[in-house]
């Protein structure tokens, strides 16, 4: 200290400050290392800028003293003499406070009551934790496991008897959210319980656990049998002394860590059995099959990361699951349905693991197997997979997975089981109200809200998920505000969209059928989509469809979609319009591309006479297309052709006899896929043809939320008008008019179905 004091005197005014600066900016970081690396407080660092503020003047101040009292007198100032007894009065005398000395030690004074204080802060808080040695405090210690030396018998196993406890503790560790203590704190208790290679009784073993801060004690033995070594292992619980499991394996003396895995999974399922995994229900825990421990830790994670809708990174532990455990059934049914999220309902990916976790469903418990094949059915489109799971929901009404897949159905495929919205959003509530943690429950439930203009639902949803922090939440929120924000809510999202994640892009985009009521909200996510180089971009053409805006897709679009949409949804075209169309046009478009063009073709040929053409299409074409899918490997999509050829030679039977062709058609549908859409297309135009409004309604009301959404509101606005049904007919319109609120002018549509909506409101 003398040091720096001499240092003062000798340096100018800016000489000090500059010091000063350089020793704040040290003092800052060291206030910043302590913080994040000893648990302080936050309001730490912003206190250690506050008191540099307030030693700055101080210091200056000293400077500015000290600088002038080292200065020469001048010849004429009078010196008292020693003799006279002047004393510098405490009081008055600015040197007395202001000097180096004092400066220092304010500095340290503070500084060190800064940090005390700190300190003392966290000792109270979290009881010395974070200042004491890792394996000395058991945080978490409620779902803490202790592990004691094992018990040991024959020659060259004593090193297993503390071997086992690290081992066990390494390979233990965060296996279905579970934490096993360090051995060196079970061991430094287990010593001063128990003599040196002595063994301990239960009471003695559940004390040194207690004391170790585990709520569950593991204890063991590793017994020689010639050339085998059988080892066994039970878990009990620290407070009852319960046994929650008992577990035991043989084999080779040189395959114990092999044996270790087994002997591992065996007792941590019996745990998750009887007090349950992070996230998992105890069935799930008894459906989870697999004797290597590494890939159990990795499935465990996967879950939770698929718990959280964090669908990418629950694949990646999925997958090494499956690296190190290849054939656990379960684990491929959970990355199939993870592929489903990212990819789309028909992903390839998905398919291949639903396949092997299908034929071999023998490793599964029942309810589990009805889940796999329910969620397979889901992905595949097979409509035969919905009852076996409404019976699961009868028979176990209390399974949130239960509910929500048959939320996921009735979402995907509400229309071809001619169902309304109000059926799935009821299911995912039922899932939701069961296990509100699940973020994937809210998911398509927010979607619903926002389609239903529920705002309310839409905000208490929203509100529920975001603690849970599915990557899913910034689409969901960005899409609130599209489709039901304020013009300046509007206007801020579609500002934002060029700083958004290429992800949460690609979260948006797959539900465009289902925010189809507000077309031209979507449109500027399109249009950054395009701007990305993004093939998605170009599906933009069906939002200027459903906007009322068929101009905007001329030259989009090949000429049979411009054609048949056109005539479906704007103005009926001639007869001619649809003539001369060949099936190649479709150039073997797979998965469900190829279908809808197929089907538009086939719809073409049947209004235009051209049967040559018709039967190409049913004998040449789609056998073809069939061919190519297999080649390719979506042979899952084999079904839907062979639906879609019997569905357009029942259709062309109208041209003669329409009763026929709606009694085929009736037959065919339900059966779910792409061709059900056309199926009950061809139902409604067929049936209202026929005079029958009620099932034309019934048809119209089931092609909701597909890109024909708006014309299907227009002409629901119409029947129900006609039928007397002045409130539906109102809210039928209402969506119309909003699908169409920037549509091309001239439309006569848009005029009648204004004219319509003022009648009903007058009246």
């Amino acid at each position: 200290m003398k040091r720096l004091i001499q240092e003062g005197h000798r340096r100018s005014l800016w000489q000090v400050l500059g010091i000063y600066l350089v020793a704040g900016w040290v003092v800052l970081q060291v206030a910043d290392v302590l913080a994040q690396n000893m648990g302080l407080p936050p309001w730490v660092f912003p206190f250690a800028v506050l008191l540099l503020v307030i030693g700055l003047p101080v210091v200056i101040a000293t400077a500015f003293i000290q600088n002038r009292r080292s200065e020469p007198e001048s010849a004429e100032s009078p010196k008292p003499s020693p003799a006279e007894g002047v004393v510098a009065d405490p009081e008055t005398e600015p040197f007395f406070l202001f000097t180096w000395r004092n400066s220092i030690l304010g500095g340290v004074l503070a500084f060190s009551l800064l940090f005390g204080f700190a300190g003392l802060y966290v000792i109270i808080k979290d009881r010395g934790e974070s200042f004491a040695p890792a394996e000395a405090v058991a945080t978490e210690a409620g779902e803490g496991i202790a592990i004691v030396p094992f018990t040991v018998r024959g020659e060259g196993l004593d090193v297993w008897r503390e071997g086992m406890m690290d081992v066990f503790t390494a390979s233990l560790d965060d296996v279905g959210g579970y934490r096993t203590i360090s051995s060196r704190t079970v061991m430094a208790r287990w010593r001063d319980a128990v003599s040196e290679d002595g063994d301990a009784d239960l009471a003695t073993a559940r004390d040194v656990a207690r004391r170790s801060g585990a709520k569950y004690v593991m204890t063991g033995s590793a017994v020689a049998l010639g050339e085998n070594v059988r080892l066994a292992a039970d878990i009990y619980d620290v407070e009852t002394g319960r046994e929650i499991g008992a577990s035991q394996v043989e084999g080779p003396a040189d395959s114990v860590l092999v044996m270790v895995d087994e002997l591992g999974v065996e007792v941590m399922q019996a745990l998750m059995r009887s007090a349950g995994a992070e996230g998992l229900s105890t069935r799930q825990t008894q459906a989870i099959v697999t004797a290597s421990l590494p890939a159990l830790r990795a499935y465990l994670r996967a879950e939770a990361l698929y718990r959280n809708a964090r669908f990418e990174r629950a694949i990646e532990a999925y997958e090494e699951a499956l690296e190190l455990d290849p054939e656990m059934s379960l684990a491929h049914a959970r990355v199939a349905d993870a592929y489903g999220w990212i990819e789309n309902i028909a992903s390839d990916k998905a398919a291949e693991h639903f396949d092997y976790a299908l034929a071999h469903m023998e490793r599964l418990p029942p309810r589990e197997r009805t889940l796999v094949q329910a969620n397979a059915a889901v992905l595949a489109g097979d409509l035969e997979g919905v009852d076996p799971l409404r019976a699961a929901t009868r028979k176990y009404p209390d399974d949130p997975e239960a509910w929500f897949l048959l939320g996921e159905f009735y979402t995907h495929y509400g229309g071809n089981l001619l169902l309304e919205i109000e059926d799935a959003r009821r299911a995912f509530d039922r899932a939701i109200e069961l296990d509100p943690s699940f973020a994937p429950y809210y998911l398509h439930a927010v979607e619903m809200a926002i389609i239903e203009r529920d705002t309310a639902r839409v905000e208490e949803l929203l509100e529920a998920l975001e603690p849970l922090q599915a990557r899913r939440t910034p689409a969901l929120l960005l899409s609130r505000d599209l489709i039901l924000g304020d013009s300046v809510a509007q206007a801020r999202a579609t500002a934002a969209l060029d700083t958004v994640d290429d992800a949460v892009l690609r979260d948006l985009y797959p539900d465009m059928w289902q925010t189809s009521g507000r077309p031209v909200a979507m449109m500027p996510v399109f249009d950054e989509l395009s701007r990305r180089r993004d093939p998605a971009g170009d599906l933009k053409v069906w939002l200027h469809f459903m906007a009322g805006q068929p101009s905007a897709v001329e030259g989009e679009v090949h000429p049979w979609m411009e054609a048949g949409i056109l005539n479906g949804m704007f103005r009926p075209l001639p007869v001619e319009a649809f003539a001369g169309h060949p099936w190649d046009g479709c150039e073997l478009q797979l998965g469900p591309g190829g279908i809808h063009c197929a089907a538009l073709l086939g719809e073409a040929f049947v209004r235009s006479g051209e049967r040559e053409s018709l039967d190409s299409l049913v004998t040449v074409y789609l056998p073809q297309l069939k061919d190519e899918m297999e080649r390719v490997g979506a042979s899952r999509y084999h079904w839907q052709i062979d639906l879609l050829g019997d569905a357009v030679r029942a259709y062309s039977v109208s041209t003669t006899n329409r009763l026929s062709a709606i009694e085929q058609l009736e037959e065919l549908q339900g059966t779910g896929g792409v061709a059900d859409y056309w199926i009950r297309n061809w139902l409604a135009e067929l049936y209202e043809a026929e005079g029958n409004v009620e099932e034309t309604i019934r048809y119209l009301e089931s092609l909701r939320y597909t890109f024909r959404d708006s014309h299907v509101n227009y002409r629901l606005g119409q029947l129900y008008e006609q039928t007397g049904q002045p409130v539906r007919a109102r809210a039928a319109y209402i969506r119309f008019l909003q699908a169409w609120e920037e549509a091309e002018p001239d439309l006569p549509q848009d005029d009648e179905a204004r004219a319509a909506l003022e009648t009903l409101l007058a009246g």
